[in-house]
């Protein structure tokens, strides 16, 4: 009992001394909140993303039968095995944990849906905390703990990956790299191999593990630890003085840093993600290397490098010195490196090259063409903490500053995915925080190795953070406001869903297109072709075909017999798809397929009513004429001619002028929206919203 109130006046002591930091960091964590919460101003609970409403009905799985499908019972129906569900992840768990704190045991579906789009915010705040007391370990420093906080907060990439009605598991994935990040460098400030030394580095493997069993992203934490300890290696060797074996700097980090990533490959192996081999793979797609080859390599590498810090180390004091020079070196190089391949690889430049169809759509594409609007200024920071931090190795020559070199392989790791990705430009969120820090503090130190006047240092660490506020307050509420909930974006989908819950049975099952099967599927428990997993490539080609043949005998057996639907959706964005679906009933990028779309973008033109007729991006056009312009059935007479040359086909849906060329009303897609005779007896019309159409397949 003396021992428990011993405990509990040092921690009121502790909570006592550091009351003002943690009323900063209270205020730091709910900031990051508001900035997350934009998505609460629209109706109806919808989520952000469309990965998350797939999350989303894996939490509702466990929440009204206690585990997740083995094998999705609503999409990819048509499948003869189906389609295999993600695995639980630690983020489902505890998502249905907290779900049921607040419905208190009861189901309710419309509950759940408002209880999960908030996680993400949480995990996102909570992560800006983590953040912080990262800065301030590898720094030494509360006040870049802070501006590491606070960029954390604000970075627009990350932020709106982090925002209300997210992925979960992605905010949830990064908080536990962090907080192992946090950990490991606790454990590799020392050079000794003491029981709290060895501790964190258990804590450290532990908690990357977690993100192991939460995230499938959890690679990047091999991918920037191993070649951050070879180079921390090499610095050390330098850095500290010779001593006995078992008692070196070297043997000392590589013990706590494989009993870090040891508990994170047996856990993480364990639960059934190997990376070696997803890292193996991951050289074999970016790098088109042997897969055997790029492992054999890495092996070698990190054996050599182990090697070479204890030949080095066993050098005299001007012996060592070569392993400072070699940790620069190899920075240097690895960044030219990662350079040069932006530029001679084809994939990694504007996209050209890119031959398969997973590599061009969505999230999937290059990442570089949206950096301006995703970092816009603060992206200056990490490149200057790139290119100066090896320098800095060099000029600096501080005993903690081999720490860092964790955020240089933070920083380059999540530049090279997201020029690659477009779906890892958030990943870099986090690492443009990562380099920026490096920035400001080769600054910091440069005005004190210097001896600058302390009025000077404070001038520019106040406009530091000045030009930081500004760019980041502004930068992101700006970002995040552009984005909608899916459903509130497009409010056709709310009618339709509306209308699929009212007439249609449980058992009702949609041919579709994958961009809206997740949203689909989540909010109206039906069964559909298709979403946003691609898991069927078969599906998305038969979809596509269905659109672009010209054969609606073809089409009809593509629906009703091959994939057994009883309903076809259709977007009037799919008359401006053409050539990506080409690409997809052909299963490849090539312009042969697709040239027979490139002669006219159809156009939907909204016409609002006036006492003179309708009016048409400007221009009046009366109602009779109008009426006998536009046709509500498909024809084969053209319209107009553009030029006198290209014929061209007008319809009418409502108040909305459609335009389309020769191309696009040879298709089956123009045949069944415009109820043509050959398909009339195919497709019965049953809903349209604004031309969103559902056809009934009789």
């Amino acid at each position: 009992m003396i021992f428990l109130n011993a405990n509990i006046k040092e921690i009121k002591k502790k909570v006592y001394d550091n009351r003002k930091m943690i009323l900063v960091l209270i205020v730091l964590f709910l900031f990051a909140m508001s900035i997350r919460s934009n998505i609460v101003r629209f109706e109806g609970n919808y989520l952000f993303e469309p990965d998350a409403y797939y999350h989303a009905r894996l939490v509702e799985e466990l929440a009204q039968q206690g585990y997740i499908n083995n094998i999705d019972p609503n999409v990819y129906y048509q499948l003869p095995n189906g389609a295999v569900s993600a695995p639980p992840s630690l983020y489902h768990y505890l998502s249905w944990f907290l779900y049921e704190i607040v419905a208190l045991g009861a189901f309710n579906k419309e509950l759940l849906a408002f209880t999960v789009q908030f996680f993400p915010v949480i995990f996102g705040a909570l992560i800006s905390i983590g953040m912080y007391f990262l800065g301030k370990e590898i720094f030494d420093s509360k006040k870049i703990g802070l501006i590491a906080g606070f960029l954390t907060a604000v970075t627009p990439a990350f932020a709106y990956r982090t925002m209300a009605g997210a992925q979960g598991d992605n905010s949830m994935g990064f908080l536990w790299m962090v907080i192992g990040l946090v950990f490991f460098v606790r454990a590799l400030k020392t050079d000794t191999r003491t029981k709290k030394d060895l501790i964190n580095a258990v804590l450290a493997g532990i908690f990357f593990s977690l993100m192991a069993i939460g995230w499938s992203l959890h690679l990047l934490i091999p991918v920037v630890l191993i070649p951050s300890i070879a180079i921390i290696l090499l610095y050390k060797t330098y850095d500290s003085k010779k001593k006995p074996l078992k008692d070196s700097a070297v043997l000392n980090i590589i013990i706590k840093s494989a009993i870090a990533l040891g508990i994170y490959t047996i856990i993480s192996f364990i639960y059934g993600s190997d990376w070696i081999t997803a890292a193996t793979n991951v050289l074999v797609e970016v790098l088109n290397v042997d897969g055997f080859f790029a492992l054999l390599i890495g092996v070698i590498g990190v054996i050599a490098f182990i090697a070479l810090a204890f030949y080095l180390q066993s050098l005299d004091k001007s012996g060592r010195k070569m392993g400072l020079y070699l940790a620069i070196a190899l920075l240097y190089i690895g960044l030219l490196l990662v350079a040069f391949m932006f530029v001679i690889v084809p994939d990694f430049f504007y996209n050209s090259g890119r031959t398969s169809i997973i590599s061009m759509v969505g999230e999937e594409s290059l990442g570089i063409t949206s950096f301006g609007i995703k970092y816009n200024v603060l992206l200056i920071l990490p490149i200057i903490g790139l290119v100066l931090f090896p320098f800095g190795l060099f000029l600096l020559k501080r005993k903690d500053i081999h720490l860092q070199v964790l955020l240089w392989f933070g920083t380059l790791v999540t530049l090279f995915m997201a020029y690659y990705k477009l779906k890892f430009t958030f990943v870099f969120g986090l690492g443009l925080v990562m380099g920026a820090l490096l920035a400001v503090d080769f600054f910091f130190k440069l005005l004190e190795k210097y001896n600058a006047e302390k009025g000077i240092e404070a001038k520019i660490i106040i406009g530091a953070l000045f030009f930081i506020i500004v760019l980041g307050v502004a930068a992101a509420p700006i970002y995040l406001n552009q984005f909608q909930p899916f459903a509130n974006s497009d409010t056709r989908w709310i009618d339709a869903m509306d209308w699929i819950n009212n007439n249609t049975t449980k058992e009702a099952k949609f041919f579709n297109w994958w961009g809206e099967g997740h949203q689909l599927a989540f909010v109206t428990e039906r069964n559909f072709s298709s979403d946003n997993r691609n898991y069927s490539a078969e599906a998305n080609s038969n979809y596509a075909e269905f659109m672009i043949t010209s054969d609606v005998n073809k089409a009809y057996d593509i629906a009703k017999n091959k994939i057994g639907a009883d309903y076809v959706i259709i977007h009037p964005n799919n008359f401006s798809s053409g050539q990506s679906f080409a690409f997809y009933a052909a299963g490849k990028i090539d312009s042969s397929v697709s040239n027979n779309f490139s002669d006219f973008q159809s156009r939907f033109i909204g016409c609002s009513p006036s006492d003179n007729g309708l009016v048409c991006n400007g221009q009046t056009i009366p109602t009779e004429q109008f009426e006998q312009m536009a046709k509500d059935k498909w024809t084969s007479a053209p319209t107009d001619f553009y030029n006198g040359q290209l014929p061209l086909f007008y319809y009418r849906n409502d108040n909305i002028l459609i335009v389309i060329g020769p191309s696009y009303n040879e298709t089956n897609l123009a045949k069944v929206y415009f109820n043509s005779d050959e398909t009339s007896k195919y497709y019965e019309p049953v809903f349209d919203s604004g031309g969103l159409k559902i056809f009934k397949i009789k």
